[in-house]
């Protein structure tokens, strides 16, 4: 009942970044006196760059790496309701491409699963695709990113970057990866300074208060990564995309 409690608290505390209610209001008082510069223009870029603004985002960075945000992942689920009971770890390329062949290496025929083996071997390891994969879990942070083409991929072929990334020139095998679990949104609790700083959040949240001013401000995507695992109790919902 505690840990319910405590989720129930996050939950209400965590910030969504393309929803601008989640902008504290001492930066709401700021940002309207500051309105002329998202009239003038489309560009955030431009908007962030004025002397004016740059403490403010300073600042909202600040704030918002230490606070708890709302997230996603964009995945295949094995099994209804595992990613609520497991919640989601670090990817582990050797090991989860092991456990692969171990769970599902019956839908496959040796030469498949021999050309897996080689194609895992060659694109991680030999040509280093790892780099951004080892040890990390990819968020998208914005209904905008989790909704876009980009995201097709990890909800069409079951394993994640760890198994399909390598093999999808290979048809028969990518037919049989469409055919392993059901596709799904998760939506998680990002603990607070967990999240990598390769995408601004502040800028994420001001796309957001952008859109407020001008209606041809188009949705920002972004995504982020976390190198810490994520248990249930950080798992606010999955549902079938």
């Amino acid at each position: 009942m505690a840990t319910a409690n405590l989720t129930g608290k996050l939950t209400m505390l965590a910030l969504t970044l393309d929803d601008c209610a989640s902008i504290p209001e001492v930066f709401i008082k700021k940002l309207r006196c500051l309105s002329h510069l998202f009239q003038n223009t489309t560009c955030l870029d431009t908007i962030c760059q004025n002397s004016l603004m740059i403490p403010l985002v300073r600042d909202l960075e600040r704030l918002l790496m230490s606070q708890t945000i709302r997230a996603y992942h964009c995945t295949r689920e094995p099994l209804p309701g595992f990613f609520k009971k497991e919640g989601l770890r670090l990817t582990k390329l050797d090991q989860q491409q092991d456990e692969f062949i171990c769970t599902y290496g019956r839908l496959f025929t040796d030469c498949e699963k021999n050309h897996m083996r080689k194609a895992w071997h060659q694109y991680f390891r030999v040509e280093k695709n790892n780099i951004s994969r080892e040890n990390i879990i990819w968020f998208c942070l914005t209904k905008a990113t989790y909704e876009s083409d980009g995201v097709e991929p990890f909800l069409k072929f079951f394993g994640g970057e760890a198994i399909h990334k390598p093999l999808q020139s290979n048809k028969t095998i990518c037919s049989k990866l469409q055919k392993i679990g059901s596709p799904v949104i998760v939506e998680v609790l990002l603990p607070p300074n967990s999240i990598n700083l390769a995408c601004s959040p502040a800028k994420t949240l001001l796309n957001a208060w952008h859109r407020t001013i001008r209606h041809d401000v188009d949705p920002l995507e972004a995504e982020t990564f976390v190198h810490c695992p994520l248990a249930p109790s950080e798992i606010l919902n999955v549902w079938a995309r």
